[in-house]
């Protein structure tokens, strides 16, 4: 291993795999968290592969609308428990 892989760390790609993975388990947040170090990665390692770019947006987009809809989706099954306040921290209600 070459010294400049070593303070490299991960690849888009293994980036990009372990945000698959979390996909799957429909772990949202990390998914989110794996697609934005992949775009990161992509950024400085590999520019010019715009094909890479725009499936890593196109992934990161969807992990963000399914991380959303999971927030409001618990929101409102807290609010009709009653549970307003609990409620108000899971979505980023316009009174908060």
């Amino acid at each position: 291993m070459g010294l400049f892989k070593l303070f490299a760390g991960k690849s888009p790609a293994d980036y990009e795999r372990k945000g698959d993975a979390f996909v799957q388990d429909e772990n949202w947040g990390e998914a989110k968290l794996a697609f934005e170090s992949a775009l990161e990665k992509s950024a400085t390692q590999l520019p010019a592969d715009a094909e890479m770019n725009r499936r890593l947006q196109e992934k990161l987009h969807y992990s963000k609308e399914a991380l959303s809809l999971d927030h409001r989706r618990e929101a409102e099954a807290l609010m009709e428990a009653g549970y307003m306040e609990d409620a108000r921290n899971c979505w980023p209600w316009p009174w908060t």
